[in-house]
């Protein structure tokens, strides 16, 4: 029988039975931890444990994880200038490049060229045929959405909320979810998703049948 009663102001108190096999995977986890902690105990161990398992399962950091690695991958793709000489450097072992005024003219005439292009073809964007509004609409998320969802509900829980404007809040079997329904034409960019645990999820799904 597992237990949990408040022993002080923040404080609790867990009571239930392990295995003889679980003990002994316990002491032989506190001998791996003892060149930063000797003589952990096991509220220590099951704490850096829960630490370990958020560190590996909660979606906020893994997303938090990614975007810093995709910055950090930006900062190192991106030239750096010299400040001495103001010219631009690219990362990589062939040393620095000046930039030259010719260099700098030819840049500017693509990036006007670009920025027609994009103009010009604006409509065609917006307007997709049937066709290729089904293949933008692929079921699956992109790990890239799914993180900026995660990262923008910033561990704060389901985010369902009732017609009182009370959030939900709870963080158990937390999913992501459609505000306008998928079957009904929502895309699958992260301003039309949501965090909302399994409960809220299966209710919104009954009332949009």
């Amino acid at each position: 029988i597992e237990t949990l009663k408040p022993v002080g102001r923040d404080r609790f108190q867990i009571s239930f039975s392990i295995s003889e096999e679980t003990e002994a995977k316990m002491k032989k986890l506190k001998g791996l931890f003892a060149h930063t902690n000797p003589n952990m105990t096991t509220e220590e161990l099951f704490e850096r444990l829960v630490e370990l398992g958020f560190e590996k399962f909660d979606p906020m950091r893994k997303a938090l994880r990614s975007q810093n690695r995709r910055m950090r991958g930006d900062v190192m793709k991106a030239p750096h200038t010299s400040k001495r000489s103001g010219a631009t450097q690219a990362p990589n072992k062939t040393g620095p490049t000046r930039v030259t005024p010719k260099k700098l003219r030819e840049e500017a005439a693509g990036a006007d060229a670009a920025a027609e292009a994009v103009s010009a073809g604006l409509e065609k964007v917006i307007a997709f045929d049937a066709h290729e509004t089904n293949r933008e609409r692929a079921r699956s998320i992109s790990a890239e959405v799914r993180h900026a969802v995660w990262v923008r509900n910033g561990g704060r829980g389901c985010e369902f909320s009732s017609d009182t404007n009370l959030r939900c809040g709870s963080h158990h079997s937390l999913q992501i979810d459609h505000i306008f329904g998928f079957a009904l034409g929502g895309m699958n960019d992260a301003e039309n998703l949501r965090v909302v645990c399994a409960k809220h999820n299966r209710f919104i799904w009954k009332m949009q049948k």
